[in-house]
């Protein structure tokens, strides 16, 4: 379909993006997010990547913290129009087997952008 629209995802910039290849997910402190993904169908009701995943540990506290990886599968779906563009509403986050504690909760699942049942 030439021309359409892209679909989008709610980003912590100002800006949704389209098929981020890195995804900060704490947007308060920067402590969490996804790097190297690699997404498949992109603009269909499911859209899936696999990637990495950076937590801080904030131990003793986030400022001297320290930063874990964790391999990880990234499944968009609940595709909605959200003030006028077609954005994903519904992230989770899996886990690969083996992900160290601190990547609480597991999976994650959380609502990004537009409200979804």
């Amino acid at each position: 379909m030439t021309g359409a629209a892209p679909v989008l995802v709610a980003t912590c910039s100002a800006k949704p993006a389209s098929a981020p290849k890195t995804w900060v997910l704490a947007c308060a402190d920067g402590n969490f997010w996804l790097s190297g993904l690699k997404w498949s169908d992109w603009g269909t009701a499911e859209a899936k990547a696999s990637g990495t995943a950076h937590v801080n540990d904030c131990t003793p506290n986030c400022a001297a913290g320290h930063f874990h990886t964790a391999r990880v599968t990234v499944t968009l779906s609940a595709l909605r129009t959200c003030d006028g563009r077609r954005q994903y509403a519904k992230l989770e986050v899996e886990y690969a087997p083996g992900t160290p504690a601190v990547f609480k909760p597991q999976p994650l699942r959380e609502a990004v952008g537009c409200s979804y049942p």
